[in-house]
């Protein structure tokens, strides 16, 4: 997970227009805009003017949902915990499998005390809390259906294919429980790389 922290700096409109910079700018990713879509939270009107009004995107492009889907955490508002939260704004890249979300933008500015209603303070310093999907975008760029089939994960499915005697197919139920190794084999290695080690 790729992202990147403000505290006080900078906050929605830059998180945004920075994120569409990095996503479709040339010298960035470049991908195409008609690729991309965003979500709002509900009651966000600021992120769902600034993702049309600056950023361009047409109004059936900015899907409005509620805090189970774009609040942080999750449900926050109604259900708690009490502390820091804030609305998110995701951003789904559209291929010919479906959509992915590569980059959930959060954006840190209440503090939440007690039951609603007006249980949302305003944080004297607004923060931003973002996260873009290294493998999801890496998916994106490289055309493939999933993480698993980038050029970085596709040779440990393959070797792992090997070691267990079958051949890689995706939509298997043999498939999945080769992403699966995949996904550990590749927990285990960033271990290694701590000096955690197997005992």
């Amino acid at each position: 997970m790729l992202g990147n922290f403000s505290f006080g700096d900078y906050f929605k409109r830059e998180a945004i227009l920075w994120a569409w910079e990095f996503l479709t700018g040339k010298e960035w990713l470049g991908i195409e805009p008609e690729r991309l879509s965003a979500t709002v939270y509900k009651d966000d009107k600021e992120a769902a003017a600034i993702w049309t009004d600056e950023v361009g995107l047409p109004a059936e492009k900015v899907e409005w949902l509620d805090e189970d889907e774009n609040f942080w955490p999750a449900n926050a508002p109604s259900q708690g915990p009490d502390g820091v939260c804030g609305p998110c704004s995701e951003i789904y890249y559209h291929s010919e499998w479906g959509e992915v979300e590569i980059w959930n933008l959060v954006f840190t500015q209440f503090n939440r005390v007690g039951d609603p209603p007006n249980n949302l303070r305003p944080l004297p310093s607004k923060n931003i809390d973002t996260g873009m999907g290294l493998e999801r975008a890496a998916a994106c760029m490289q055309g493939v259906r999933t993480n698993f089939h980038i050029d970085i994960l596709r040779p440990i499915v393959e070797a792992a294919a090997e070691a267990c005697g079958i051949a890689y197919q995706s939509d298997t139920e043999d498939g999945r429980r080769l992403r699966r190794i995949t996904d550990h084999i590749r927990a285990c290695t960033m271990a290694i790389h701590e000096n955690v080690y197997p005992g």
